[in-house]
């Protein structure tokens, strides 16, 4: 798909705002690629991913990221945008033995056109993270407790203003959200309800809080990143407004650096 120059620096903005919203503990800069690095095994934060067009040949610069991923002893990944480069690059990847995975849609709200709705349920909401948040988090998820740490390094490693939002119910938090805000831009992150309590609104009520708070924020367009194959999370958001898909992205992983 051929992009025009306003799409391209929209996406730029974008990534760089994502970037700073999971920010990794450790970026490399190599020829137009930023290679993310740090603790646990989220992709977003363990991969390379792309700034602006390379000089160099991509079977130097692949050797390279393979070397530091096995130095970290994690399965090299490359995070496939529209500002991937070279433009074959991800036929060199496939024929080097990476497989494509976890398509992934950025989807748009403009906030102009979002109207404040009721809020049925009772939230907390706090500018920092929260040992209560992170603990539902990983509930939620069903993650070992081991991954506390590493998660709670990269939400305070954030230097945007956020927002942590829960929903306790029997008195225990069920549902939780965040956003991270710029100026122009709110991400929407890690939104997850309990199994026990979904349906009934509460995700739907946490995202209407941050994207009320964002447009109190004068913040002009809202963004989150939802995989493809997640039917039930991607009707869910375009009920919520999300209609408008800018770009999507995929991963190619390499089950091992031989």
């Amino acid at each position: 798909m051929s992009l025009s120059e306003k799409q391209v620096t929209k996406i730029r903005q974008l990534e760089d705002h994502s970037f700073k919203a999971v920010p990794a503990e450790q970026e490399i800069d190599l020829d137009g690629w930023r290679i993310r690095m740090s603790g646990g095994h989220t992709k977003r934060i363990n991969s390379v991913n792309f700034l602006t067009p390379g000089q160099r040949p991509a079977d130097e610069k692949i050797k390279t990221v393979e070397a530091l991923f096995q130095t970290a002893k994690k399965a090299p990944c490359f995070r496939m945008t529209p500002l991937a480069s070279p433009e074959n690059l991800k036929e060199i990847l496939q024929n080097s033995g990476y497989s494509e995975i976890d398509h992934t849609d950025v989807r748009l709200l403009d906030l102009a056109s979002f109207q404040r709705q009721d809020v049925g349920a009772s939230l907390e909401t706090s500018n920092t993270l929260t040992s209560d948040w992170m603990s539902a988090h990983l509930a939620i998820k069903g993650l070992n407790d081991n991954l506390r740490a590493p998660l709670a390094a990269m939400y305070e490693r954030i230097n945007l203003p956020t927002a942590y939002v829960s929903c306790r119910l029997n008195n225990r938090t069920v549902s939780i959200g965040m956003a991270v805000f710029s100026e122009t831009y709110v991400g929407l992150f890690d939104f997850m309800t309990d199994q026990n309590y979904q349906r009934n609104g509460l995700a739907r009520d946490i995202a209407v809080s941050l994207l009320t708070t964002a447009k109190k924020r004068s913040v002009k367009t809202a963004y989150l990143q939802v995989v493809r194959d997640n039917i039930d999370a991607q009707k869910f958001w375009q009920s919520v407004g999300f209609n408008d898909i800018l770009y999507s992205y995929f991963y190619q992983m390499k089950s091992s650096t031989d």
